[in-house]
């Protein structure tokens, strides 16, 4: 899965202490005595510890010495009200390169994988952001205690997802296209590492699959806010019955939503603002009466995926429907793939090539769908 671009990071230090050569730095007028990490066994202490504890007591550190500088800015400032100045700044231990490389890459924690086996993990907790909070906060995490497993005596201790994802004030479809894309490399990442050697990798390859039909794309930034939802209900699909990758699936899912997300667009550029206004409040917040057809049967109400891939379909006046839906594909009678996109009248550009026709899935004229030419345009629309 090709790498997403890397935001910075919180909560590591700041900077890292300064090698001055020894030209610059004359030990005799000025002997350096680190306040700190006094010896070398002080040292190798600390490289003895997990990279969160490092990080942790560099950031106490680094905490304090601001306090230090703070007091001794006041001191100068002003040193009738603050008469002592700050004490001499501690020196802070040296991150090794390898550590600074899964800071890169961030790893996840054990407790990461203990709490997938209790449900999905949000993808916003596969923020670099994220997962650096829950690494180095580790011991203040929100968690309760999961059903233990057939062959535990008692179970393991997981992330309270939603408490945590309230607590660094991020939601799982309110993250934008960056984030998307940082989150998806990561959760990718985890699933092979939870990929089981017998598998033969079909795992780890689903994740990859899921997530580089989106990202390959052309379209992907404009209609971002409208395959997110899609995206969320797929992964979720997988976690609750997993299966094995679809393509056609995705694409018609896909083209699905664009011509929603176009057809809302249509309908505000046309009506008057308060009108749309309203109108978009309606639509959003209502379930019981999405705004499509469906382009098979021509009924308001429903979507294509309603109907049960392969069983016979009508109209509302009782006759058969031209199209069919085959393997959860809308054909016509002689198998051909039918472009819904088109039929919809969104008018976004077609990129199948030769792939699909543009025939009206009604009665297979020249018309798209939705001119309603051959078909009477329901009451309600």
């Amino acid at each position: 899965m090709a790498s997403s671009n890397t935001q910075d990071v919180v909560d590591p230090p700041r900077h890292s202490p300064v090698l001055y050569p020894e030209e610059e730095h004359n030990s005799e007028q000025h002997p350096h005595v680190p306040k700190t990490h006094t010896s070398p066994g002080v040292i190798q202490l600390f490289k003895s510890l997990t990279l969160k504890a490092k990080l942790k007591m560099c950031k106490d550190i680094e905490d304090q010495n601001d306090e230090r500088h703070k007091k001794s800015i006041l001191h100068t400032t002003d040193p009738q009200s603050h008469p002592d100045p700050g004490s001499e700044t501690a020196s802070m231990f040296t991150i090794d390169d390898e550590d600074l490389r899964r800071l890169k890459h961030p790893y996840f924690p054990q407790i990461m994988f203990d709490t997938e086996h209790c449900g999905m993990i949000p993808l916003p907790l596969f923020l670099n952001s994220s997962l650096l909070y829950i690494t180095v906060n580790a011991a203040s995490v929100p968690t309760f205690k999961a059903n233990p497993k057939p062959d535990e005596k008692k179970g393991s201790s997981v992330i309270d997802c939603k408490k945590l994802l309230a607590h660094l004030n991020l939601a799982e479809l309110e993250i934008d296209k960056v984030q998307w894309a940082e989150a998806s490399y990561n959760c990718f990442r985890f699933h092979c590492e939870r990929d089981i050697i017998n598998s033969g990798g079909a795992y780890s390859a689903w994740w990859d699959h899921h997530f580089n039909f989106f990202n390959l794309q052309m379209d992907k930034n404009e209609y971002y806010d409208a395959w997110k939802t899609i995206e969320l209900e797929l992964r979720q699909e997988f976690y609750a019955r997993p299966c094995t990758y679809d393509a056609n699936h995705y694409v018609r899912k896909y083209d699905i939503v664009k011509c929603i997300y176009d057809l809302k667009r249509q309908m505000q550029s046309t009506l008057p603002t308060s009108t749309t206004s309203l109108l978009s409040s309606q639509v959003d917040s209502s379930k019981s009466s999405p705004l499509p057809c469906c382009v098979l049967c021509g009924v308001r109400g429903h979507t294509l995926d309603l109907h049960s891939s392969d069983s016979t379909t009508k109209f509302p006046d009782d006759n058969l429907t031209w199209a069919k839906y085959s393997n959860r594909i809308l054909q016509t009678p002689d198998g051909k793939i039918i472009c819904i996109g088109w039929n919809v009248g969104s008018g976004a550009p077609c990129n199948h090539g030769g792939k699909r026709v543009h025939l009206c899935s009604f009665c297979g004229g020249d018309h798209h769908a939705f001119s309603w030419t051959c078909r009477t345009k329901p009451d309600d629309i």
